[in-house]
């Protein structure tokens, strides 16, 4: 079966009462779009300690980072040793990744979260800025052209 591996965000932070509904609503609509192309997906949470050797298979074709989901995947993702990937889809990594990003030579998207003054989102390479909070909730208007345009043309 085809599918798409979702790793998630700081686990604590999603399970907060006040964060609960906006991470609901943000990651049940990229499920959506994945499944209207007929893929299936599985959540990683990054309070787990598997690894993306432990978790690509061969039907894996996606990978979507959240946070410190992303920046897991730019840690250890390479188009070598998974070649089966098409793309790749992150929100919000780590400013330590970014070369990892500029690297990478395979079809990918990369929003990053303008209010997040944390951190410095200024050398990563084709980013698309949003003006929004840490769940893209208000402007879902804005980013789900671009999700949809990349996983449907695929």
């Amino acid at each position: 079966m085809k599918e798409i591996l979702f790793f998630e965000g700081n686990h604590e932070t999603i399970i907060l009462p006040e964060n609960l509904p906006k991470v609901k609503i943000f990651y049940t609509r990229l499920y959506r779009l994945f499944s209207q192309k007929g893929y299936g997906y599985k959540n990683i949470e990054t309070c787990s300690r598997e690894q993306l050797k432990e978790t690509i298979s061969s039907g894996t074709c996606y990978l979507i980072g959240h946070s410190q989901g992303a920046t897991r995947i730019l840690e250890q993702f390479s188009p070598e040793r998974y070649p089966q990937i098409k793309g790749i889809i992150l929100f919000d990594p780590e400013q330590y990744v970014q070369d990892s990003w500029n690297l990478l030579k395979i079809p990918k998207l990369l929003f990053v979260n303008a209010k997040e003054k944390w951190h410095d989102y200024t050398n990563f390479q084709d980013k698309i800025e949003i003006d929004d909070d840490h769940y893209f909730t208000k402007t879902t208007k804005k980013v789900f052209p671009f999700l949809k345009k990349f996983i449907l043309q695929k």
